[in-house]
């Protein structure tokens, strides 16, 4: 399924489910179509014919100016989780993931520098971190692979946008408990690697705001 739309140019298009998950695209994913899952899908309808006046008639998304505060790092998990283990099929659960891979935000060619590079990965991993005002954690990611693509897509996802506690509190037994379909030291190394350097570069951020 897909929800299609341009993006305004000075606004971030803000898809929140009920159960108070979301997920944010910012402005750069300009005209891109976005791959919901069921789920939300099924949200979105309902969510449409209890506020037909503040859905847009033609398009089951919403630009505001205010976005709806996100689920924390820890509901979103336990969605995660659900999604995936709720696929009973392993290919299914991989189409899953590569759906994931095509909402990854774009990632300038700038950051695929050397100093990006998240190490030991089978594939070729780059991250961006920052920290805005407030303490909120931006992170950007991208991948020369697509199933890797989708495992970032879900750090993202669950990560962008959080404080830094909630970042540091993400354990590896976590992610593994997604079973997405793929052999498991293929999956746990991904996960991990992307997990920690995350984990990693926010400590330092955290270190410096405090000095």
């Amino acid at each position: 399924m897909s929800l299609k739309g341009p993006c305004d140019q000075e606004k971030a298009i803000q898809f929140a489910d009920l159960r108070g998950i979301s997920y944010c695209c910012t402005p750069r994913d300009r005209n891109k179509i976005f791959e919901m899952t069921e789920t939300l899908m099924e949200v979105a309808i309902y969510d449409l014919l209890r506020n037909p006046d503040f859905w847009e008639p033609w398009l089951a998304l919403t630009v505001t100016e205010s976005p709806v505060r996100p689920a924390n790092v820890a509901e979103k998990l336990k969605f995660l989780v659900r999604e995936f283990k709720s696929l009973p099929e392993p290919i299914d659960r991989v189409k899953r993931l590569l759906q994931y891979a095509g909402l990854l935000p774009e990632f300038e060619e700038s950051g695929r520098v050397e100093a990006n590079r998240v190490m030991g990965c089978t594939t070729q991993v780059w991250l961006e971190v920052r920290m805005e005002v407030g303490r909120v954690m931006r992170f950007r990611v991208d991948s020369d692979s697509e199933i890797t693509k989708g495992f970032c897509s879900c750090l993202i996802w669950m990560l962008d946008g959080a404080a830094p506690e909630e970042v540091l509190a993400v354990r590896r037994e976590d992610l593994v408990e997604m079973n997405v379909g793929l052999p498991a030291n293929s999956r746990v190394n991904t996960w991990h690697n992307v997990l920690i350097s995350m984990q990693r570069r926010t400590r330092v951020l955290v270190e410096e705001r405090e000095r």
